[in-house]
């Protein structure tokens, strides 16, 4: 069974680490206003149809819906769809009524099949609504074409009553989604052990921008002797997905910085002149956080300032590493 695939792989699950850019047109969405043409829900006592109105961002209504959901499209013609997006609901409800496991099938002779499977996957819960309006893309097989298609919420996230989809989407092939660009915007660090000779003293003032300025400290000591970090920009590839993941980019609307060059990191001697914040509020792609800045931290931050790697050629003449 697959997990969410394409924009949003398991293996590189785009929520810091991708950015998407595009040089076409924006795709369109083949099923946007079409309403299905048959509604199913089913629990374990039997089937009932028209639980749905139709529209495909709407969650299933009526009372005791059930634990499977099928919804039928009609395309008027035959399309090969690439892409299959499916979006969370922008206005959470019961969350655990959402879809859990997928089918998507297709069918070029009717509304009532025969049917192939385009493709299957599973839908992680959204148990802290952070997800709203976040799309999850799966890839589809490119020799498949279907004039009917047949969406099949086959199991929730653990409630016997209710099974809802917020939004379906396809896109044709001819019009591919955003292509994925890697973005390194993290950094893998090492704690290293430095020569003896390399020992130095500084003494400097750290300014932050304007908008983060109660972050500045001055009157720093800088001696670092034998022990330091050196850290590289790095992209993750996720093997498995935390429960409570957030796509922050769509969220918040914001870019990481795509990374470069290299960084070497030291701790402070002491800081004299500290920074007045104590407490602080932010948030990363595992959720937000509240936290407190101790006072031992702030007397001895630590610095981290760009670097580049070198290497020596067959001459023995030293060099910079293209990056």
């Amino acid at each position: 069974m697959k997990l969410f695939h394409a924009v949003f792989p398991l293996a590189q699950l785009v929520l810091s680490g991708l950015s998407f850019v595009s040089a076409q047109p924006p795709p369109q969405n083949i099923l946007a206003g079409i309403v299905a043409t048959s509604t199913k829900c089913c629990s374990y006592e039997g089937c009932s149809s028209a639980v749905t109105d139709g529209l495909l961002d709407n969650r299933a209504t009526g009372s005791n819906c059930g634990n499977t959901q099928e919804l039928i499209y009609d395309l008027v013609s035959s399309k090969s769809p690439s892409k299959l997006s499916y979006v969370y609901c922008k206005n959470p409800g019961f969350t655990n009524g959402a879809v859990s496991e997928f089918k998507l099938y297709s069918s070029d002779t009717s509304a009532d099949g025969p049917w192939s499977l385009a493709v299957e996957g599973y839908i992680p819960e959204d148990t802290s609504s952070s997800m709203r309006g976040v799309s999850l893309v799966f890839d589809l097989p490119s020799n498949l074409n279907g004039r009917f298609w047949k969406w099949n919420a086959v199991t929730n996230h653990g409630n016997n009553n209710y099974i809802w989809t917020c939004e379906i989407q396809l896109y044709e092939s001819l019009v591919p989604i955003e292509s994925p660009r890697t973005v390194y915007d993290h950094l893998v660090c090492y704690k290293i052990k430095v020569p003896d000779e390399f020992w130095f003293e500084a003494a400097m003032d750290m300014v932050a921008n304007e908008k983060q300025k109660d972050y500045t400290v001055g009157e720093c000591k800088l001696a670092p002797k034998g022990k330091a970090e050196f850290c590289v920009p790095a992209h993750k590839k996720l093997t498995s997905v935390p429960e409570k993941l957030m796509d922050i980019q769509s969220v918040y609307d914001v870019t990481a910085q795509d990374l470069k060059n290299d960084f070497f990191c030291y701790q402070f001697k002491e800081c004299s002149e500290l920074p007045p914040i104590k407490n602080q509020m932010a948030v990363d792609q595992f959720g937000k956080k509240e936290f407190t800045i101790n006072k031992w931290s702030k007397r001895r931050p630590k610095i981290c300032v760009p670097a580049w790697k070198m290497l020596k050629d067959s001459t023995g003449q030293v060099d910079l590493v293209e990056i």
